[in-house]
């Protein structure tokens, strides 16, 4: 999937995600808000019986209560966070003083809930917009892809000789049905290999696609002998061969028009 397709599709996804009902018509919640306590420390061993008999409840713990909202239970945001007691649904407001005493701690390095500080679906939605960023960035049509490819080889002299070699056996058969000979290499305009390069990223560089008897084999074998792997400069050497000769024949059509 091309870079501004797959952005595209992802932004359709959020913003249909965002915009679901807060409830279906099974009856499942899809939206959260309201008020909610985390578990954040317990209370120490020392203090326990305190709490205990002022709450009449034993296992209370020290919480963080804060609002919240959020998408398939995934907090997506959250505010008013203030640290309380709490056992199961039921929760006790305490001077943060007091509760920072109890800890052994400054009432700026009372625990928070790692859901407040970090909400996981505003974590999930981020990690979502950083992939569309990417791709956006980073992703390549397939159609520029193939123009990088065929800039670099034609860069590469070991190529441009292979090219070479097979213009001069393109030559020598044309010259034994003494027929005139036009080069496929000379005079190409960036614009005439639009199509080509086109259909290149489709799929064209099939070297079973390059005909064998115009000196294909000879040049293939003479970028091996240079160090390059038989297959790549196979597959290599047939793109050049497909861009080369569909844009030829695309500045000879446009030429006639």
């Amino acid at each position: 999937m091309s870079a501004p397709r797959l952005a595209w599709t992802a932004a359709t996804f959020c913003a249909a995600f965002l915009a679901l009902p807060s409830v279906t018509e099974a009856g499942v919640v899809l939206i959260t808000n309201g008020e909610v306590v985390r578990k954040v420390a317990d209370v120490p061993p020392e203090h326990a019986p305190f709490i205990q008999a002022q709450t009449g409840q034993p296992g209370v713990a020290v919480g963080q209560k804060y609002n919240q909202f959020g998408v398939f239970w995934l907090e997506l945001w959250t505010w008013d966070g203030e640290p309380v007691l709490f056992k199961d649904d039921t929760f006790w407001e305490v001077p943060p003083a007091l509760l920072a005493d109890m800890l052994s701690v400054e009432e700026s390095e009372i625990p928070q809930s790692w859901r407040y500080r970090y909400p996981p679906g505003l974590l999930v939605v981020g990690g979502v917009l950083l992939l569309v960023v990417l791709a956006t960035v980073f992703g390549k049509s397939d159609e520029q892809a193939a123009r990088e490819k065929f800039e670099e080889l034609m860069q590469d002299d070991r190529y441009r000789r292979a090219l070479d070699l097979l213009q001069e056996r393109h030559d020598e058969a044309e010259a034994s049905r003494e027929t005139e000979s036009d080069s496929v290499l000379d005079d190409l305009s960036p614009e005439s290999t639009d199509s080509a390069l086109q259909r290149a990223a489709a799929g064209a560089e099939d070297p079973d696609q390059v005909e064998d008897d115009g000196g294909f084999s000879e040049a293939v074998d003479n970028l091996v002998e240079q160090g390059i792997d038989r297959e790549e400069a196979q597959q290599n050497l047939a793109f050049l061969v497909h861009v080369l000769i569909a844009a030829s024949e695309a500045k000879e059509a446009a030429g006639a028009s």
